[in-house]
């Protein structure tokens, strides 16, 4: 009966060992996950900052070429014309800060999303030691009853 018992306790242990590794596995996964979230969000940044500069480069060229159009034109660049172009100023600094802004958005709604992968794989990790535990107490116990169970009250 004792090495049935024996037997019994090496198996729990071998399957909590499983079940613990396969807590810190989940665990890597989530984080390597997390981290690859991560860059993609430093991505959005960054690519919403070059459409920023390039939207603003683009605005430039576009109101050059109305003062040159203005000037051609035999328009004084005062009254009117001065304040339409301002207001197309106004406008295309709002378009550039748009885009600035959702590559912001875009990258806060990734790296909250790392965070929820992260915290996923340490639930995982803290289950499958729950779990893992578990295995042990109850292994322990069954080894317990089959080596000294039918000694006992007999």
């Amino acid at each position: 009966m004792i090495a049935v018992a024996a037997i019994s306790m090496v198996g729990s242990m071998m399957e909590a060992r499983a079940q613990k590794q396969a807590g810190k596995s989940a665990q890597k996964v989530a984080n390597y996950n997390a981290q690859l979230t991560d860059n993609q969000a430093k991505v959005e940044e960054d690519k919403a900052k070059y459409e920023a500069v390039r939207v603003r480069r683009k605005n430039r060229l576009a109101l050059a070429q109305a003062q040159v159009n203005i000037g051609a034109s035999g328009l004084q660049a005062v009254g009117t014309p001065m304040d339409v172009m301002f207001d197309d100023v106004q406008q295309l600094e709002l378009d550039a800060l748009a885009v600035e802004w959702s590559g912001e958005v875009n990258s806060d709604i990734l790296k909250a999303k790392a965070v929820g992968q992260r915290y996923e794989g340490a639930v995982a990790k803290s289950n499958a030691d729950a779990q893992a535990t578990g295995t042990l107490i109850s292994g322990a116990a069954s080894a317990t009853s089959t080596a000294f169970g039918s000694g006992f009250g007999g």
